[in-house]
């Protein structure tokens, strides 16, 4: 056994290859809370009650990973009500859906998972001796994001996260680490605060300062930066309901997605008051102001409706 550790340490490669990555890391909200509250309930392990509690927290992980793993797929979790971006892409280029996720490993577009994290990551360069920009996989990722944000509120798994890019190396192939990763991570844990995804600095001054050169990247760098808002905090938040989503990821249904997600902030916000939960309280009333900014005349329509309810 000590030979074969002995010989598996010795075939480790003695240096590591760094070079720029974008990550985006994300985090299911909650969870804590949930896991505290089932640690408390160990004396009856054996009860329906905590049986109900722990599946729940276990779907809820199942769930969030099934929905950013069907949109890296190009796929909708409500397929019934929006065209996805796959068949956008058949429509319109004659593509296949295998030859969308050939397109996804062309771009060098990687997914890990831990617990309730997920971690998604791409080189920032593809073709080293090209030295372009990967902005296809920036734009994806982002747009994936995005529409996955809107998506959790419809089925109650909101989560927050952080992209940015930074020098990173991958362990494996299959896991990415190094400053790129402490980065997206700082976004979501220091910076965010609230149920929303944060653009780093290093991310923005690229999609601001950096020449595409050809009026195709030019377009898709403009468009990735229709989705930065800079909030009352001077913070680069990723958009998920504003004219910018809809127009750039064809989402139909968008208005119902985002009404939706606004009655699941409302709903939020006056439970934490009640419960006298002033912090919690305070982020989902800064998210139902994001969302009123964003998307005003879907939530006039909104507002109308439940008027119209209540007469």
């Amino acid at each position: 056994m000590t030979n074969l550790i002995d010989e598996s340490i010795n075939s480790l490669p003695n240096e590591v290859s760094m070079r720029a990555y974008i990550v985006c890391f994300c985090d299911l909200l909650g969870q804590n809370k949930r896991i505290n509250d089932l640690e408390a309930k160990y004396d009856e392990i054996y009860s329906e009650s905590f049986q109900r509690a722990a599946l729940q927290i276990v779907d809820n992980v199942r769930l969030f990973r099934e929905m950013f793993r069907l949109y890296f797929r190009g796929v909708s979790l409500q397929s019934n009500e929006s065209e996805t971006y796959k068949k956008k892409l058949e429509r319109e280029n004659e593509f296949t859906a295998d030859d969308y996720v050939n397109e996804i490993r062309k771009m060098g577009i990687k997914y890990q998972t831990f617990s309730d994290t997920l971690i998604a990551y791409a080189p920032c360069v593809i073709d080293e001796d090209d030295g372009r920009v990967n902005l296809n996989a920036i734009h994806l990722i982002m747009g994936v994001v995005s529409r996955a944000f809107l998506e959790s509120f419809s089925l109650e798994i909101p989560f927050r996260g952080g992209i940015d890019i930074g020098l990173g190396y991958e362990i494996n192939g299959k896991e990415i680490s190094g400053p790129a990763l402490r980065a997206a991570y700082y976004c979501e844990n220091n910076l965010a605060k609230w149920p929303r995804v944060v653009v780093g600095e290093s991310l923005v001054k690229l999609l601001r300062e950096y020449d595409f050169k050809t009026k195709e990247r030019i377009d898709l760098a403009k468009h990735c930066r229709e989705l930065l808002i800079s909030t009352s905090d001077n913070i680069s938040t990723l958009d998920f309901c504003g004219n910018a989503v809809k127009a750039n990821f064809d989402l139909d249904g968008w208005g119902k997605k985002v009404q939706r997600a606004y009655q699941y902030v409302l709903a939020s916000e006056e439970e934490f008051r009640l419960k006298e939960k002033s912090t919690l309280c305070e982020r989902y009333s800064f998210l139902r102001q994001f969302i009123e900014d964003q998307a005003p005349g879907i939530i006039d329509s909104y507002r109308y409706k439940k008027a119209r309810q209540v007469h």
